[in-house]
């Protein structure tokens, strides 16, 4: 990263950080190792950010992650790290304007993050950057990975969820959602998005009318509306983020993530972003810093700034 200037120093940007090390929502290991890499750069690298540390949350190990084929299965989930993160953040938003960093760990944290989101803001909308709808109910879906499902749960009735996950107290509507960068869709995702008529633009519609168009029209859609934001590594190409669990060719290249993120800062109901499926266990120690390096500037451009990351030194971060 360059170094700040001082006109850089006073802009710096204030906001809280949650580390969320959840990995149950898939079946590899490393994303739970998020939030130590975000610490990592904050202390190695001149980010222009103060941060509210939160701490962490982090799930009790385990050896292999469950597989979610039905309700029966949902309900034996042990949901105690979700129900922590999800309290945190509620007090989060009780007692600070700040808005809030949800970093590392898998997409199932979105139980977590989303679900305190709509309960604190239940017309809130929510802009998802991802190549997979995780939409998928336990019935549809092909893996039973619990990371595919978060959506799927939150716009669940109430009543109809399990008693495991009886603390989340709203009900997330297909209004709320807007895609962006889907490209690896399972079936039931694809004819529950249209019949559900949530709003999507995917790769192919990002590249044919440009990401800067998309961006402006969907910040008219969310402009004076609180607004969660959650990126999924996997959203940008593997090209540019390859330290991620299921890549997918063809994604956002770093020019069109940035457009979509300097229309977005210009939200001032920005409540929250989150970031997640970082492994730093996947690719080379190269691939990991090119990946975390990709996340960061992406964050940045949300927040307003204009620095560059630039992980050249072997020990830029962990």
């Amino acid at each position: 990263m360059k170094n700040m200037d001082r006109s850089d120093r006073e802009r710096l940007k204030t906001l809280a950080f949650l580390g969320l090390g959840i990995e149950m929502g898939q079946s590899l290991k490393g994303p739970a190792l998020g939030p130590a890499y975000f610490r990592q750069a904050l202390k190695t690298s001149s980010l222009p950010l103060n941060i509210e540390d939160l701490g962490d949350v982090v799930q009790d190990s385990l050896e292999t992650a469950p597989k979610i084929h039905s309700l029966e299965d949902l309900g034996r989930l042990d949901t105690r790290a979700y129900q922590e993160g999800y309290q945190k953040i509620r007090q989060h938003y009780a007692g600070s304007r700040l808005p809030l960093l949800n970093f590392g760990g898998d997409h199932s944290l979105a139980i977590s993050t989303l679900g305190a989101f709509i309960d604190q803001h239940p017309q809130g909308q929510i802009v998802w950057i991802d190549a997979h709808a995780d939409i998928n109910t336990p019935a549809s879906s092909p893996t039973g990975n619990l990371h595919g499902m978060p959506l799927s749960i939150l716009m669940s009735p109430a009543s109809e969820r399990p008693q495991n996950l009886s603390w989340l107290e709203n009900q997330l509507s297909a209004s709320q959602i807007i895609y962006l960068g889907l490209r690896d869709l399972d079936p039931f995702e694809v004819e529950y998005i249209r019949s559900q008529n949530i709003c999507c633009y995917d790769m192919q519609t990002i590249r044919r009318r440009g990401a800067l168009s998309v961006a402006q029209e969907v910040f008219r859609r969310v402009e004076g509306q609180p607004l969660h934001i959650s990126l999924d590594i996997d959203g940008l190409d593997p090209e540019l983020a390859p330290a991620t669990g299921v890549r997918a060719e063809g994604g956002l290249l770093l020019s069109e993530a940035l457009d979509l993120a300097s229309v977005f800062s210009s939200c001032p109901e920005l409540k929250s972003i989150d970031i997640v499926e970082l492994n730093p266990l996947l690719g080379t120690d190269s691939e990991v810093r090119q990946t975390l390096a990709a996340a960061l500037m992406v964050l940045l451009k949300l927040l307003g700034t204009e620095l560059t990351v630039t992980p050249k030194k072997k020990d830029l971060w962990l």
